[in-house]
């Protein structure tokens, strides 16, 4: 399939060997051959991310032979690559690249990939000078990005020159010098970055300071973190609830479940954020408070219908039963979340397709086209195909409304399994 002259046979077969545990030898030979004689960057790209997800580490020179004069993209994938296989011979190349390339992306992404190499490489040994050249860059990224790099910081010089960067006019680089001089032993820094966050004017100096914060120990730090859970900027949001989930606070679980509202109501760019966060802090917990407001809810059906997804991103397989009461719920939002719920179980792997189809099953004849779309969804997911007719039938209804609900569904089923006229 490899071999075949159409685009979409090519990238079907790639993500076909991404389902198997493991590719032979022999196929690891021909996917390499079919990278070194295919011209899309993207099917290229797609062989790294096949490489860099199963390990296959030993083919850093082959890769690093057919990458030169490619696009970024494509050279940011084989630095993952590096990065994730622990190619021991990539030390050289990589300073090499740093040195020689223009793309500010990849000379970055070159310093990253060194970092992570000599974090978990005993004997990765990298000059002095060469942490310094990364530390002095004109580019803010490479910069940043330098000071994941673990240096000796019993030599004075070299934390004189990490302590530069609190001055540097980047408000990442002020981060995250801070986080790596406050982990090296200089606790000072944690007052430092308190004061940075209240004299920061702009997003961007906010956001950069409180993934700091997040970063350090310290009980004062979550009350300073909360404050800035309703900042107007999204991004300094995103950075308050990661540092949240960071510094495991379990005082901020109803915080960050409350922000979960007000966020579904606005731009909704954080809302899987927050559920990792809620997952790093203590998954127990999380599920506890999420079962204590649904159960205090009421007749809020916005909130019970928001509630019932979020409860099955932690309920357990004995809390499933919980989940299907709200199945028969007289607010079809609750009726419709309660399914999509069901299937995010059944993905998690806490419940099995006979449970889903046992209790799905009803939901088809349902008065509302969304809680039969998602049914339709929740059943196939589980192996009963029969249900799609009803699907292409509600395609070609003339109520806006079940077209609607079953465009929706669709776009979670695999592409060209439905064509309908216009």
């Amino acid at each position: 399939m490899l071999n075949s002259g159409d685009y979409y046979v090519k990238q079907y077969a790639l993500d076909a060997l991404r389902r198997f545990d493991s590719i032979l030898p022999s196929c690891v030979s021909d996917i390499k051959e079919f990278f070194a004689s295919e011209s899309d960057a993207a099917l290229k790209c797609a062989v790294l991310k096949l490489f860099t997800q199963k390990k296959i580490s030993g083919h850093f020179e082959f890769f690093a032979g057919n990458i030169s004069n490619c696009e970024y993209i494509l050279k940011n994938a084989f630095l993952d690559y590096i990065g994730e296989t622990g190619e021991t011979a990539a030390k050289d190349y990589l300073v090499n690249l740093f040195y020689a390339e223009t793309d500010p992306k990849v000379r970055s992404k070159a310093v990253k990939t060194i970092a992570l190499l000599k974090r978990f490489q005993t004997g990765f040994q990298l000059e002095k000078e060469i942490v310094f050249d990364f530390l002095n860059d004109a580019d803010a990224r490479v910069r940043a990005n330098a000071c994941a790099v673990e240096t000796d910081f019993n030599d004075v010089i070299a934390r004189a020159e990490f302590k530069k960067l609190l001055s540097d006019s980047s408000p990442r680089v002020n981060a995250d010098a801070a986080v790596l001089l406050y982990k090296s032993g200089d606790n000072d820094i944690l007052n430092y970055v308190r004061e940075k966050l209240e004299d920061a004017a702009s997003p961007a100096g906010r956001s950069s300071m409180i993934y700091a914060i997040g970063r350090m120990r310290g009980a004062e730090n979550y009350p300073i973190i909360k404050k800035y859970l309703s900042d107007p900027d999204h991004n300094v949001r995103r950075n308050a609830i990661l540092s949240a989930g960071a510094l495991k606070a379990k005082e901020a679980v109803n915080d960050l479940l409350n922000l979960y509202f007000c966020e579904m109501k606005q731009c909704r760019e954080n809302l899987s954020v927050i559920i990792g966060a809620l997952r790093s802090i203590d998954e127990f917990d999380s599920t506890m408070a999420a079962l204590d407001m649904l159960n205090e809810s009421g007749e809020d059906n916005f909130r019970r219908a928001t509630l019932v997804k979020i409860f099955a991103h932690f309920a357990t397989a004995e809390m499933a039963h919980y989940l299907v009461t709200y199945l028969d719920d007289t607010d079809e939002r609750v009726r419709a979340n309660a399914i999509e719920a069901v299937c995010f179980l059944k993905e998690r792997g806490a419940i099995n397709s006979d449970f889903v189809v046992k209790n799905i099953l009803v939901s088809m004849c349902d008065p509302n086209s969304r809680v039969v779309a998602n049914a339709v969804r929740a059943l196939y997911l589980c192996g009963v195909v029969s249900v799609i007719s009803v699907l292409r039938e509600m395609l070609l209804s003339n109520v806006d409304a079940v077209r609607d609900a079953a465009r929706h569904a669709v776009t979670y089923f695999p592409d060209g399994l439905f064509v309908t006229n216009s």
